[in-house]
């Protein structure tokens, strides 16, 4: 069975949910799929209108990935803070996250954005597996337990396949550039 086969039955199971822009088309190039505990704070309900800006800033920055645009990214060894897609440091555990770019903060708005962790099942199709906000990943010992997690995560449900693996940023995505 390929891995697209295989998300197609977790998803026909409920164990994972295809994600789908909030506004726009989805291109059907870029595809994520969520578990729930990924998938559920990024739809609410919220504790408060400050975390609904930042999960819906984040949000935001999937539904871009959904509709074809190009994405900043970066790869080790790079530390831009530019970037929306990240592949994190170590490459070869192949977890990344979307995050939201630091920009001029309004009045009320939060100074932290919230990353979305999860790893590449194949070229354009994105697995997200877990939310945080980065003030709760301000430490390297913190994205440690992070990538253990999604690493964790993957070899449950996915044992019998491999994360994709790739040389360059092309090999996990379509419209992208580095910053």
């Amino acid at each position: 069975m390929s891995i697209m086969a295989y998300i197609m039955s977790l998803e026909a199971g409920g164990y994972l949910s295809e994600l789908h822009p909030s506004f726009g088309a989805n291109t059907g190039v870029q595809r994520v799929f969520a578990f729930p505990a990924a998938e559920g704070p990024l739809k609410g309900p919220w504790v408060s209108p400050l975390e609904a800006a930042q999960f819906n800033r984040a949000k935001a920055v999937l539904d871009l990935f959904m509709q074809g645009e190009t994405m900043a990214t970066r790869a080790p060894p790079s530390t831009s803070g530019r970037a929306q897609l990240a592949l994190l440091d170590p490459a070869e555990d192949r977890v990344w996250e979307f995050r939201t770019r630091k920009g001029k903060l309004k009045k009320n708005e939060p100074r932290y954005g919230v990353r979305i962790f999860g790893m590449f099942a194949c070229k354009d199709v994105f697995i997200a597996m877990l939310t945080d906000s980065k003030e709760n990943c301000l430490e390297d010992d913190d994205y440690t337990l992070t990538i253990e997690a999604c690493k964790r995560h993957w070899r449950s449900y996915f044992s019998s396949y491999d994360p994709a693996l790739g040389d360059s940023t092309d090999d996990y995505l379509t419209n992208w550039f580095s910053c």
